[in-house]
């Protein structure tokens, strides 16, 4: 038995296997080409990440200061409001002890305290420490 002539199929043959080899090339460097742009995703995902957390923090820093701050404001109001009472109180009572003369012009005297009223009304809304 006798085997055919194969020889006007070796170019065939050899054409074939060059484009499988060049396809299996091609999809072999699809393969390294989709890995690299996964790490390159990756990574920008991974920098994105620490920027959000980074942002997050500085938000956090943020909040609690505000917190702080709103605390503080609250207790100064709290004191603004004790030491407004006691001022309003004190001068109620001198009101009452030390009348308007009936023309309704102030002395020295009443004008020299109500100067000092104001002044620690003044120092109380600075913060500032009551005499």
């Amino acid at each position: 038995m006798m085997w055919p002539d194969l020889a006007p199929y070796r170019m065939a043959a050899l054409a074939v296997a060059l484009l499988a080899a060049a396809g299996a090339g091609a999809a072999v460097n699809g393969w390294r080409l989709q890995a690299v742009f996964n790490r390159e995703r990756l990574q920008a995902a991974t920098e994105s990440l620490h920027q959000a957390e980074n942002s997050y923090r500085i938000y956090a820093e943020n909040v609690d200061r505000a917190h702080a701050a709103a605390a503080s404001a609250q207790r100064a109001g709290q004191s603004l409001d004790a030491g407004f009472a006691k001022l309003t109180q004190e001068y109620r009572r001198y009101a009452l002890f030390h009348p308007l003369p009936a023309d309704c012009q102030p002395d020295a005297e009443r004008l020299r305290y109500l100067q000092t009223l104001a002044d620690r009304a003044n120092r109380a809304a600075r913060g500032e420490p009551a005499d």
